[in-house]
């Protein structure tokens, strides 16, 4: 509820890959890597993004904070290989204080609420659609 269109096909993109493997440098359908799994979720929703988190960073608008977050928006944290500045990792809010990502090959595609999501730290958060 709430929700543009945009926004929903994006979300509903996103959540029928979840459980699918990480690949670095995946863009799907079989495997994504996070940044990968943006791209393709907005680009069903016809918006381009680029495929790199550090480019994601510097697409759409800016939300000030989370108080002001809509469903879609890309959430940008340091990860495991990036900093606060240079963000390494990106997940797509996708309502009820939940973001969805492709973490790893260990865990794949899943959901996080957000407070673990952003817990070592916010490098920003884009609303692109």
């Amino acid at each position: 509820a709430g929700a543009t269109t945009a926004e929903t096909i994006a979300i509903t993109y996103a959540l029928a890959q979840l459980g699918r493997p990480y690949l670095w440098g995946g863009t799907g359908p079989a495997a994504y890597d996070c940044s990968g799994l943006t791209m393709m979720a907005w680009a069903r929703a016809g918006v381009a993004l680029l495929h790199y988190t550090g480019d994601q960073i510097h697409e759409g608008n800016v939300v000030a904070s989370y108080a002001t977050i809509s469903l879609g928006d890309l959430v940008l944290v340091p990860g495991s290989d990036g900093t606060i500045a240079n963000p390494g990792h990106v997940g797509l809010y996708i309502g009820e204080g939940l973001v969805e990502s492709a973490v790893d090959v260990q865990y794949g595609i899943i959901i996080q609420p957000y407070a673990q999501f952003v817990s070592g730290g916010l490098s920003g958060i884009r609303h692109v659609g």
